[in-house]
């Protein structure tokens, strides 16, 4: 995604960084949750939405642009730390 340029009139809010970000994302190219979190955390690090306020945006956003969204920005639990047991009773 490129550089993302702001109105200086106001301060920009979570939708218009979003806006910006995705304004510069290729054609036919799925968005990533991982990747615009990454860029909007860069773009304004000092911003206080949290990561499930700015993946709305994202889902908002780029659906109104008829891109497809990639919710890739979660991680997987460790296999470990499953609680599960196949031989449990239920």
């Amino acid at each position: 995604m490129g550089a993302a340029t702001f109105n200086t009139d106001r301060v920009p809010t979570c939708d218009d960084i979003v806006s910006a970000l995705l304004s510069g994302h290729p054609l036919g190219q799925p968005v990533s949750t991982r990747s615009v979190l990454a860029d909007f955390r860069g773009t304004a690090p000092a911003s206080l939405e949290t990561d499930d306020a700015i993946v709305e945006s994202v889902v908002r956003i780029a659906t109104g642009r008829t891109m497809a969204v990639v919710f890739d920005h979660r991680v997987a639990p460790e296999a470990s730390a499953m609680s599960w047991r196949s031989d449990a009773a239920v």
